[in-house]
């Protein structure tokens, strides 16, 4: 026994298991007068079976460790409680707190009889218990138990015992995962100097406070302290440990996890190849501990864009989690939903949402276990939603939100901060329906969750900041961007660095204003110096780097270089297909403004071929009724607007105002473009009346979805101006192009093209007005304007993002920072081993 032992300290549970079963068989012959030494070996034998990850087993073993005893000494038998508490050991492992909760209070029951309930040897397992009730976001039960444990601590030991730190450690970790930081890291000191005074400074329970640590800074997005306590701790389990245990593997993983936050990609990648051996070398590559490192690094491969060698690294974890853990297990329930992000990412959303509906029933708790108040729910639903919207489902969509908010109001008041990450979705998933001013206010929430926890100077505030950035972009208002992209900025170079992805999206999204603005040069400076860093951090052939040279390109071609927008897309094309694959939606965006390349310069008859080529390629990935076939045939209407066919344009565009009222909805800012559009066709077409009524409703679906002082509600007025002048209302028509200017000044600032274009035609109206009435120069100053009118949307780039494509809807950096916090959230939240 004592020699088997041995061997399971040291880490050989093979070679204990083995002794052990030798005594098992020794024990059995002899009968009953040895069953009390029979449950202590298979007490032992659960104890190895456990540690070499098969969980299942070892339960089975402890179960028989009490059932060996006789029945009627069992309530009052010491060796009763060790075993129950192994059963609970294996109950945790195998995520049933519950059960574990149940196993726990039975032993503490049996120790309460031998020793008495306010004994040393009750108050060791209330410990436990407390953690169970944490895991099960029983938070009151936890404290409580912990305040009774204090209780028979203070009365028991003195104040200065390795106990006292453990119940200190256990009441931190309740603390974070209410988010209250502060008062967490405050307890985990006090309890290391505790363990320093009893144990020193270089005892294996100092460095696994000292992880704890590291875990409440990571929770704070504090990478740098993080990292610093995680050192400490290397260092500590390497000399006590060996740089071999699995303990000092676990040190290894979430310090890589760490790195991956601040993008040292390279140097997580070392510390999770180190982390993957040792568990390799002493668990064995079965083991659910194995499992999560090939977890850390497929995190690492989708955040260098490298998906396809990510799914294959999931599909393994997922594959150990299933025969070790069992196909209910929370831990499963993550890697399914990174499979899914991965999935999404390819732009494969019907897959990801099957893997998705299966994190939900998993979550939701098939054995009655507590999941359901988990935060990684509403996450789950907010990216199905997400799946839905970008597959043009949008009914499906509209149902998620009642879940959402079950979910959401299954967490405590304090527990909001959860939900961050997944208001975050929902928000951009408002975004996509141009449901903007709905998106502020989600994002709102998340500031005020955030604020007074991890405070906002942290990288996932500036996340926050980030999208509140986008949404003020897409409204118009461009400064209030640019002061939020500059705050986001200052909070990222301090925390991450210039290198990280994160920093260089702030600095992509601020080019995005500046060229809103007009101010192309400096846009194009900013890009390109993006696809520089992208490349320098991530690799060339990142999908991020190519995001930046498609910005690029548009800036390109409103600067009126076609020539080096079209060579910037081609570049882009390939990477698209080497990483997201042929039939990504990202790809179908740079084939699309191939197009508008082809159009720029005058070729509108071979814009039209790559527009209809563009189409059948997709056809069989995307449904007849997808805004992004809306998009396209938006574009297609726009050409033959230019042919002179506007029966044939008017004819595509009411098909692309009924496929975007039914998905997008009626008050969507896509429609009302499409319904300007068919208001110039009806003016080319000679019917100025029906143009006015389009162009009154496409006006008001502007005015209440992005307010009017928007550029766009700008540009709408310009049109309108048309309509009154074809009506004969000049008045009218000059109040709308004074209106138009007014506005275009205040947002895009007075050196802008657009202006200059609204300024041109005002005076023409005014000469105009100043002369007497003559068909001939009337027909003429009509051509005139309406080329004007095409010139505007030309230039506003309006034809390519059409706020409905994937690249314009979904910020992937976002998203990654969003996954990776949900992951470290729901995979902690668990008992520590």
């Amino acid at each position: 026994m004592f020699s088997a032992r041995c061997h399971r300290l040291q880490g050989d549970n093979a070679l204990a298991l083995d002794l052990l079963d030798k005594v098992e068989s020794v024990c059995r012959k002899q009968g009953a007068s040895w069953t009390a030494q029979a449950s202590q070996v298979l007490t032992n034998k659960s104890r190895c079976q456990r540690q070499q990850g098969r969980y299942a087993e070892g339960l089975l073993s402890a179960k028989l460790a009490v059932d060996v005893l006789p029945r009627a000494t069992r309530h009052a038998n010491p060796a009763v409680a060790e075993a129950l508490a192994e059963q609970a050991q294996c109950y945790i492992e195998l995520a049933q707190y519950g059960n574990a909760l149940h196993a726990l209070g039975r032993c503490c029951s049996t120790l309460a009889v031998s020793f008495g309930p306010e004994s040393i040897q009750v108050g060791r397992h209330l410990v436990r218990m407390a953690q169970c009730a944490l895991a099960l976001r029983d938070f009151d039960q936890a404290m409580h138990l912990l305040v009774r444990c204090e209780r028979i601590q203070a009365w028991k030991l003195d104040t200065a015992h390795p106990r006292v730190a453990s119940r200190l450690c256990a009441m931190a970790q309740c603390f974070r995962h209410q988010r209250k930081f502060d008062e967490a890291l405050a307890l985990l000191q006090k309890c290391l100097d505790v363990q320093e005074e009893t144990l020193g400074c270089k005892h294996p329970s100092y460095a696994r406070t000292l992880y704890a640590m590291a875990q409440c800074h990571l929770d704070k997005c504090d990478y740098s302290s993080a990292i610093r306590c995680l050192q400490q701790c290397r260092e500590i389990e390497a000399q006590a440990l060996g740089p071999n245990h699995p303990g000092y593997a676990n040190t290894l993983r979430l310090q890589a996890q760490c790195k991956l936050a601040v993008a040292l990609y390279e140097d997580a990648f070392n510390d999770l190849e180190s982390c993957k051996r040792v568990y390799e070398e002493t668990l064995g590559a079965r083991h659910p501990l194995y499992a999560a490192a090939l977890y850390t690094l497929a995190q690492y491969h989708r955040l260098k864009g490298e998906t396809t060698k990510a799914l294959e690294l999931l599909c393994v974890c997922a594959d150990i989690e299933t025969s070790s853990l069992g196909p209910d297990h929370p831990g499963l329930a993550n890697t399914k939903r990174m499979q899914a992000q991965c999935e999404m990412a390819r732009g494969n959303f019907r897959i990801a949402l099957g893997l998705l509906q299966e994190c939900r029933r998993i979550l939701e708790g098939t054995q009655g276990q507590a999941h359901c108040k988990h935060p990684s729910l509403p996450l789950t639903l907010a990216n199905m939603a997400l799946c839905h919207l970008e597959l043009g489902e949008f009914a499906e969509a509209a149902q998620i939100p009642s879940s959402f908010k079950e979910a959401q109001e299954q967490l405590p008041g304090d527990q909001l901060l959860a939900m961050v990450g997944a208001w975050r979705i929902e928000a951009k998933c408002c975004m996509v329906r141009g449901r903007l001013k709905d998106a502020v206010k989600l994002l709102k929430a998340c500031m005020a969750a955030q604020s007074p926890t991890t405070g906002e100077d942290n990288p996932d505030f500036s996340a926050t900041l980030y999208m509140m950035a986008q949404c003020e972009r897409l409204l118009g208002r461009y400064d209030q961007a640019r002061h939020l992209l500059g705050k986001c900025a200052g909070i990222q170079m301090h925390m991450l660095g210039k290198e990280h992805p994160a920093f260089i999206s702030t600095r992509k999204e601020l080019a995005l204003c500046l060229m809103a603005q007009g101010h192309l040069r400096a846009a194009l400076r900013i890009l390109l110096k993006c696809r520089e860093a992208f490349s320098k951090t991530l690799g060339p052939g990142h999908f991020l780097v190519a995001g930046a040279m498609f910005r690029a390109a548009e800036c390109q071609l409103c600067l009126g270089c076609v020539a080096i927008a079209e060579r910037l897309l081609g570049e882009c094309a390939k990477i698209e297909v080497a990483t997201l694959g042929r039939s990504h939606p990202g790809l179908a965006n740079t084939q699309r403004l191939q197009a508008v390349c082809r159009m720029a310069g005058g070729d509108f008859q071979g814009a039209l071929k790559l527009l209809q080529a563009n189409e059948e390629a997709y056809h069989e990935h995307l449904d007849n009724a997808h805004p992004m076939r809306a998009s396209g045939l938006y574009l297609m209407a726009f050409c033959h607007l230019e042919l002179e066919s506007p029966e044939e344009a008017k004819r595509l565009l009411d098909e692309t105002a009924l496929i975007e009222g039914v998905t997008l909805g009626k008050d969507h800012p896509a429609l009302a473009n499409t319904l300007k559009g068919k208001a110039q066709c009806c003016l080319q077409l000679g019917q100025p009346r029906e143009a006015l009524e389009i162009i009154e409703n496409c006006r008001a679906i502007f005015s209440a979805a992005l307010g009017e002082d928007h550029p766009t509600y700008a540009a709408v007025l310009f049109t309108l101006a048309r309509c009154h002048r074809m009506n004969g209302n000049r008045g009218e028509a000059e109040q709308c192009l004074v209106r138009c200017a007014g506005i275009e000044e205040q947002s895009l600032g007075p050196s802008h093209p657009a202006l200059k274009l609204t300024e041109l035609a005002l005076k023409r109206l005014r000469e105009e007005a100043a002369r007497p009435s003559m068909p001939e120069l009337d027909a003429v100053a009509g051509t005139f304007f309406k080329d004007l009118d095409l010139r505007k949307d030309r230039f506003a780039s309006r034809l390519c993002v059409h706020l409905t494509s994937f690249t314009a809807s979904l910020d992937i950096t976002s998203q990654l920072r969003d996954v990776t916090r949900a992951r470290e959230a729901s995979t902690e939240a668990g008992v520590e081993s």
